[in-house]
């Protein structure tokens, strides 16, 4: 709460900490998910892991898709930040 200049207590502020690597995480995961759907895919556990996924949809620039993923982007953006200012 004192950090974000809310005098609303410790528990707002790991509510928020936790939204924040909640958003954090979703974000790295959809950019790996959308990653696989190109002709190059990724792997994604390496080092642990030789296994390479590609699901092989659209090429990388493929200007649809793109602006499709943007367009998802900017909505889940929009939410997180509509749903960060209800908490606070």
């Amino acid at each position: 709460g004192f950090l974000l200049g809310q005098p609303r207590g410790t528990a707002v502020a790991f509510g928020l900490a936790g939204f924040a690597f909640l958003v954090g995480f979703v974000t790295i995961c959809s950019h790996i998910a959308a990653d696989s759907i190109t002709p190059m895919g990724v792997t994604p556990f390496t080092p642990f892991s030789d296994r390479h996924i590609t699901y092989d949809v659209v090429t990388a620039k493929h200007t649809v898709a793109n602006y499709l993923l943007l367009v998802v982007g900017i909505v889940a953006a929009a939410g997180a930040f509509g749903l960060a200012q209800m908490a606070v």
